[in-house]
């Protein structure tokens, strides 16, 4: 079966990419070492600055996704918005919660919105005292809301986006919730 090409087509929002065809993108890979350059590269140390923890673990990067002309990556509480041609860091967002584990967190991208998956509410804004997912505007970087807990420890699924609803599952007793 022959998909059709669009601009969408290269944007990879959520792991493995798109639900229609996950793991499959249209975009055109280097077929050998002449046909490859490095465009950019980011140094956590860079991208932190004074505000680097003290634990290697926070400075490890979660997967990052694509989506327009941005890369968004989580890495020591904050999601990054990096200029996809570029490599700069246009802006970020704080995130609360326990920093566990977050080189496991994939964030996902629909309909103009960032999911972040959140384990414990280190700062008590939510009220919440188990996992949830926050969701931030992808424009601006600013929270628009939390959902509700889901039961069970750390979130141990990519967030995944369809048709307006967000899925995830919790480590622990299996919870598995869906959000529309």
């Amino acid at each position: 079966k022959v998909y059709p090409v669009d601009e969408s087509a290269f944007d990879w929002s959520q792991f493995l990419g798109h639900s229609d065809l996950p793991g499959v993108s249209y975009a055109k890979t280097p077929t050998g070492q002449d046909t490859i350059a490095e465009r950019w590269k980011i140094n956590a140390v860079d991208l932190l600055g004074d505000e680097v923890s003290s634990s290697t673990w926070n400075r490890v990067p979660g997967t990052p996704i694509i989506a327009g002309d941005y890369v968004f990556v989580y890495m020591d509480q904050r999601i990054w918005k990096i200029d996809l041609n570029t490599g700069e860091a246009v802006d970020s967002a704080r995130v609360y919660g326990e920093t566990i584990n977050q080189f496991f967190i994939g964030l996902a991208y629909g309909d103009g919105k960032l999911f972040m998956p959140c384990n414990k509410d280190s700062i008590g804004d939510t009220g919440l005292t188990g996992t949830f997912i926050r969701v931030f505007d992808a424009d601006t970087m600013e929270q628009l809301y939390v959902t509700d807990s889901i039961p069970g420890s750390d979130m141990q699924t990519y967030i995944m986006y369809d048709d307006c609803f967000i899925t995830a599952a919790t480590f622990g007793n299996g919870s598995f919730a869906c959000f529309d």
